[in-house]
């Protein structure tokens, strides 16, 4: 089955006047964005690069092309922008306003791109959670904060986009990204909400109750296009109005979540269009574990579970990957500090996810 690289190939000589943006074209720019182009890509909208041209200048810095992504994030996005960069498709798309901005006592993980696709309308492509532990933790704050520093600072991004440029607006970005797209949108002035013509969440968590149900989430309905993988965790967490279609992956488990894994029909997804099992089950237990805990019961588990991690001095997964049994030491360690309940918060969490790997390696060696 093909994949985003065989799509290149399929498209990647046709420009986007003759060939439409599509979701593959979106899903592309989501995952460039998680590359680091300061220096290369200013921060203001008065000044661009083309993706070319931005290419050049990343892989010609040896020590900004040899930096790995860390433990989530496949090095095949250094592959997919390269190549990308040399399409008549991608290549003469112009970025601009690159910022980046990681503050631990703020709690924030927050990145964004603008890119003029060529067509007439500009992409916000807004980056998904990367390999800092406050990533991630700003991540589990969703489920009981009414926005997060990153959904504030998207919206911002928005706002000055749209001030500045006069183009209709596609909005995306994968895993947490994905969430940003569709907050900012939601967030947005009535005159900015018409004209964003699509948003594209590639596997991002939802919202809660609250959200969905407003008025302004009905009328971008038809505009928010949401896809997971056949066994997502990250994009069943919280509501997504029951509207999001089901890609099939090559990979298993938790590394659905790799939108490289992600088949391709052409120019489109290849769709279940049966749904999941897998999904449903995820939905079924991840939220119904969320609805079980009030906003500060939530709170409390998201303190305790990152006082673990604290507790090994890790900045990021990858940290947390080094030295494996020393830091496995110091998180037992600080796990026996907290009471009762919060423990059986905490195993009763890994314990699910544990067994849904278990289930997906039984899966994958019996077929």
């Amino acid at each position: 089955m093909a994949n985003i690289f065989d799509y290149l190939k399929w498209r990647g000589d046709v420009s986007v006047r003759h060939s439409p943006f599509c979701e593959i074209d979106a899903l592309i720019l989501s995952e460039i964005s998680y590359l680091d182009f300061s220096g290369i890509v200013g921060e203001d909208l008065s000044s661009s690069v083309t993706l070319k041209e931005a290419a050049d200048s990343f892989f010609a810095d040896s020590e900004r092309a040899g930096k790995r992504l860390g433990l989530i994030l496949p090095d095949l996005i250094f592959d997919v922008f390269r190549i990308a960069a040399q399409t008549r498709r991608f290549a003469d798309m112009k970025l601009l306003s690159f910022i980046s901005d990681t503050n631990e006592s703020e709690e924030k993980q927050f990145s964004a791109m603008a890119v003029d696709t060529g067509d007439r309308y500009v992409f916000i492509a807004f980056r998904g959670t990367d390999d800092t532990i406050v990533g991630w933790r700003e991540d589990f704050a969703m489920s009981y904060c009414d926005a997060v520093a990153s959904q504030i600072e998207a919206k911002k991004y928005l706002d000055k986009v749209a001030d500045a440029i006069p183009s209709p607006i596609r909005i995306g970005g994968h895993s947490k990204g994905g969430n940003l797209a569709l907050y900012s949108a939601l967030s947005a002035e009535y005159s900015v909400r018409q004209r964003i013509s699509e948003v594209y969440n590639f596997d991002g968590p939802g919202f809660s109750e609250e959200i969905t149900e407003r008025e302004n989430y009905a009328a971008l309905r038809d505009r928010i296009f949401t896809f997971v993988p056949e066994n997502s965790i990250v994009g069943m967490l919280l509501n997504h109005d029951t509207q999001y279609q089901t890609v099939r992956s090559s990979a298993s488990g938790v590394y659905q979540h790799d939108g490289f894994t992600w088949y391709i029909d052409v120019n489109r997804f290849d769709i279940l269009h049966e749904g999941s099992e897998s999904n449903q089950r995820n939905d079924k237990v991840l939220n119904a574990w969320l609805s079980s805990f009030d906003h500060d019961k939530r709170r409390e588990f998201t303190e305790a579970l990152f006082e673990l991690f604290e507790a090994t001095g890790a900045k990021t997964l990858t940290d947390l990957s080094v030295d494996r049994l020393d830091k496995t030491r110091d998180i037992l360690s600080a796990l026996s500090k907290f009471d009762k309940e919060k423990r059986k918060v905490l195993s009763e969490i890994i314990s699910f996810l544990i067994k849904e790997a278990l289930r997906n390696k039984l899966k994958k060696d019996d077929e």
